[in-house]
């Protein structure tokens, strides 16, 4: 019984949500992302499990790298006793900084993947300068 209440609580809790910041607005739908950097490239790994990748869209423009994809419509509804994914558009933006070599950027999905490489563009990744004080 108090399951059920709690369940019910929650339920209404998110009514008022649901198509709004990062709970469901499907042009923002938050999906995970990591992003790692070593010397010579970025890579960033989208979590994006069971999508087709002809629905992937990757572009660049004023130095913003953006991910979209085009989710399927529902052809008829289903009633779902519980549904915690579904096939949505999503789209995700980044901003390169001038740091990366647009033109040698790479996109792979696998095993519900997508990898995004990102050559460094090595005039503008310096490392660091230390200037003494005088």
């Amino acid at each position: 019984m108090c399951y059920y209440r709690s369940a019910r609580w929650g339920d209404r809790f998110a009514q008022g949500w649901e198509g709004h910041g990062p709970w469901g607005n499907r042009a923002g739908k938050s999906v995970p992302v990591n992003i790692q950097e070593n010397e010579k490239e970025f890579e960033l790994f989208l979590y994006a499990p069971g999508l087709q990748k002809e629905a992937f869209k990757v572009s660049v423009k004023d130095d913003v790298l953006t991910v979209a994809y085009t989710g399927a419509e529902e052809q008829e509804p289903t009633r779902f006793t519980r549904r915690e994914y579904r096939n949505e558009s999503f789209e995700r933006s980044f901003v390169l900084n001038g740091k990366v070599q647009i033109d040698s950027i790479k996109a792979a999905y696998a095993d519900g993947i997508l990898k995004i490489i990102l050559a460094k563009d090595p005039t503008r990744n310096q490392p660091a300068q230390t200037i003494s004080v005088a």
